[in-house]
């Protein structure tokens, strides 16, 4: 460039050095001769610097096609920089990249940009990774086969999977670190993505060697695509083959203007329908009862019905869920069905309400004499539930200990004397370290236990923690009576004690027994 400012202003110098100079001439009037020379002077000197302005473009272009300077930034990744290096093309395939815009999806933009950065270079070793959920490299490392690299890049596709950055850095990192205090190559990473935020927002570059030059080759189009997508489908809660299921559909609208969402949910056989309306830029959530007919796994599908837009991928949202059958409840008493009211009766309304009220029950239960129980009476169970049941054998509690180990849920109610004995040989069968917080034995006292009243309960765990701020109130007037009398031990856990009553007993507790729990509730509900 310094050579070709030199040279343009030779034309210059020439353009001065061969002005003509003024001749003197004798002439008896020169009066219409400098009229004349007037004229043509004024026409030359136009003619004159348009031809030297046109000279001296035209050797500023000369100079400027032999030094082809640089406009705008500099990339900092290159092929024309001299050196050996070291280079790592990350190509993003998450599902944003499947997106289309002008009927050319991002991934294609993509493939085409990256193949800059792979082509042959005598010093360049150079690896490719496609960043996905999980990111997937070519090679273990850098390498110079660029034909293998420049196959895997163009049969790459668009996943659908979220994109996972930093482990795609941290991949990255590990090949682009040096292999010793000798290694002085150049670093270079080559990131082509359309840049979403929610991929982005958390990137961290630490990991990468301090010299590295990054290269960001963005793919995404001028203006945003507009697109519909199911942000988030799940059935919340525990989806039963009699209370159905809650399905909630959630759908973020990234067009400029409102939108109606019409949904379809296929699950286990069942299918259901959401309507609602998104305003731009916003995301609406959708939710409905579905009642699958069918038990165990079942999967299934939320589909946006009636949507075409620029990513057709996340118009479809899949779905799993196990259906659990109708639960089975087995209540071993010794009080008859038909007494009522009775300790056991009340037992079993709060199992099974809605049978109680008189509508379809949304669980079977099974009253059953501990005298006539066995193991295959008791196997199918879901909760064992024990009121009143007396003394217990020898092998129904072995039969019970053995399901609390197999993870089975056991809640007692504890009414007689005999019920601390059992509760203690119930522990012992259940094995474990697991011990109750507090020891059961039958009241001393000449009178029997009444009006005892909630003293304290653990607000902030259930059952106490449905009522909020308001559980004092509601328990304030609570009366018990019966039950038995408790002293705490330094075996179990006090965290365990949920509620105690006036007199410092026990009223409620749960404890675990390895992935079985026991509750038990002091307390003569008859």
């Amino acid at each position: 460039m310094a050579l070709g400012a030199v040279a343009a202003a030779i034309p210059v110098a020439v353009h001065f050095l061969t002005r003509p100079r003024p001749v003197r001439m004798p002439l008896s009037t020169i009066r219409f001769v400098r009229e004349a020379i007037r004229e043509q002077k004024a026409r030359h000197r136009l003619r004159d610097f348009i031809l030297l302005a046109l000279r001296t473009v035209a050797i500023l272009l000369v100079a400027m096609a032999l030094a082809r300077p640089q406009w705008g930034a500099r990339p900092l990744v290159s092929d024309q920089e001299a050196g050996a290096a070291v280079r790592v093309v990350v190509v993003d395939v998450s599902q944003s990249m499947a997106a289309t815009q002008g009927q050319l999806a991002n991934i294609e933009r993509a493939r085409t940009a990256a193949a800059d950065y792979l082509r042959y270079g005598r010093d360049l070793r150079a690896n490719l990774i496609l960043a996905g959920a999980t990111p997937r490299s070519v090679f273990d490392g850098p390498s110079t086969n660029f034909g293998a690299l420049g196959e895997a890049l163009a049969n790459c596709r668009a996943l659908p999977e979220r994109l996972n950055l930093n482990r795609t850095l941290e991949k990255a990192a590990t090949m682009l670190a040096p292999t010793g205090p000798d290694d002085h190559r150049r670093r270079e990473l080559v990131v082509v993505s359309d840049f979403q935020r929610s991929g982005w927002a958390a990137a961290d570059l630490s990991a990468l060697p301090a010299d590295t030059r990054i290269q960001f080759v963005s793919v995404a189009p001028a203006t945003p695509a507009e697109n519909l997508a199911i942000v988030r489908a799940e059935l919340r809660g525990r989806a039963s083959q009699e209370r159905g299921a809650q399905i909630e559909v959630e759908v973020g609208n990234y067009t400029p203007t409102t939108r109606r969402v019409n949904v379809e949910v296929a699950v286990g056989g069942a299918t259901s329908h959401l309507a609602g309306v998104c305003p731009p830029g916003r995301r609406t959530t959708l939710a409905d009862t579905i009642q699958i007919p069918q038990t165990g796994w079942q999967t299934g599908s939320v589909r946006l019905v009636g949507n075409e837009d620029a990513l057709a991928a996340d118009d479809v949202h899949p779905l799993v869920t196990d259906v659990r059958p109708k639960p089975r409840y087995v209540l071993l008493t010794r009080e008859p069905k038909e007494r009522r009211p009775s300790s056991s009766h009340f037992v079993e309304c709060a199992l099974v309400p809605d049978a109680a009220l008189g509508a379809r029950a949304s669980a079977e239960l099974v009253r059953l004499d501990p005298i006539v129980a066995d193991r295959e009476s008791l196997a199918p169970a879901d909760l064992l539930a024990l009121d009143h049941p007396g003394k217990l054998s020898e092998k129904t509690i072995m039969w019970i200990g053995d399901l609390m180990r197999r993870g089975r849920p056991v809640l007692y109610v504890t009414a007689e004397a005999a019920d601390a004995v059992n509760l203690q040989r119930l522990v012992d069968a259940a094995g474990g370290r697991a011990r109750m917080p507090v020891e059961f034995s039958p009241s001393q006292a000449a009178s029997p236990r009444r009006d005892l009243f909630l003293a304290s309960i653990e607000r902030k765990r259930p059952p106490f923690n449905v009522f909020g701020d308001s559980a004092g109130d509601v328990t304030r007037n609570l009366r018990f009576a019966g039950g038995l009398s408790s002293r705490r031990t330094t075996a179990g856990l006090a965290d365990d004690v949920l509620a105690t009553y006036g007199d410092g007993s026990a009223c409620l507790l749960l404890t675990s027994f390895g992935s079985s729990t026991l509750a038990v509730l002091n307390a003569d509900l008859g």
